[in-house]
């Protein structure tokens, strides 16, 4: 069986078997500025892996544009069991040329996330640019609390436009984060020692529990904004000297 990985001279194409293909004489006439030899791979057997790949869809004017000039396109980047890392455009213009294989840069064995990241990273700073949409579906993928910095400059993007895309879900956090806070105010615990457990500040979580204790004082339980376990919910209850609702009450 042949191998799909084939050494490539610069210069020269896989093998020294040059095959025409149009106006093209060789089959990876791709020359490196440091004169080593490159690797090559079969086109078909690189792997584009959706979930490790940052585009939502390529561009067709993109791929049609590298079809004429492939011999000036730079290598492809693979990763473990020829994972496409960067490149995408340029497979697809070579497999329209009918090319049987390309140039690549060997990453080595990088895990799944290492792979994303670096795919990202070559993907938003050059080449064909990922687009805002691209991005912007990365960062709600991506997010993680207190890593805007850091995914800002992988995305190539202003921090404050990172944090108008995740508006939403930083939103949400917040909001689960708080009803922990309250939930640990239930079982005693004081501000600090919340503080401690959540990673925020000792004030932030006066705060919510002073937002919490306010709404109960003015909406009924069943209409707090989050349903509490039954005996938190006995708690406030006999807190605010309230009747206990009856079972099944929302």
């Amino acid at each position: 069986m042949t191998s799909p990985h084939t050494a490539v001279h610069d210069g020269g194409s896989p093998g020294g078997h040059p095959t025409s293909r149009g106006t093209d004489t060789t089959d990876c006439p791709y020359t490196s500025t440091t004169g080593a030899v490159l690797q090559a791979i079969a086109v078909q057997a690189v792997r584009v892996v959706p979930d490790l790949y940052p585009r939502l869809q390529d561009d067709p004017a993109v791929i049609e544009r590298y079809r004429d000039c492939l011999n000036q396109l730079p290598p492809i980047a693979l990763a473990r069991d020829g994972i496409l890392v960067d490149g995408y455009h340029r497979l697809q213009a070579h497999r329209l040329e009918g090319r049987e294989s390309i140039p690549y840069e060997d990453l080595g064995n990088l895990t799944d996330e290492e792979i994303l990241a670096e795919s990202i990273r070559r993907n938003a700073t050059h080449g064909h640019q990922l687009v805002d949409a691209d991005k912007r579906h990365l960062a709600l993928r991506l997010w993680k609390p207190g890593a805007a910095a850091e995914l800002a400059a992988l995305l190539s993007v202003p921090e404050r436009t990172l944090r108008g895309w995740t508006a939403d879900l930083r939103g949400e956090e917040r909001r689960q984060r708080q009803q922990q806070a309250v939930a640990l105010w239930l079982d005693c615990l004081s501000d600090r020692e919340i503080a401690r457990r959540l990673e925020v500040d000792h004030k932030t979580v006066a705060a919510w529990v002073g937002e919490f204790r306010q709404g109960c004082q003015n909406s009924p339980p069943q209409e707090v904004h989050w349903r509490m376990p039954a005996a938190a919910q006995a708690i406030v209850d006999e807190w605010l000297g309230r009747e206990p609702l009856e079972a099944g009450v929302a």
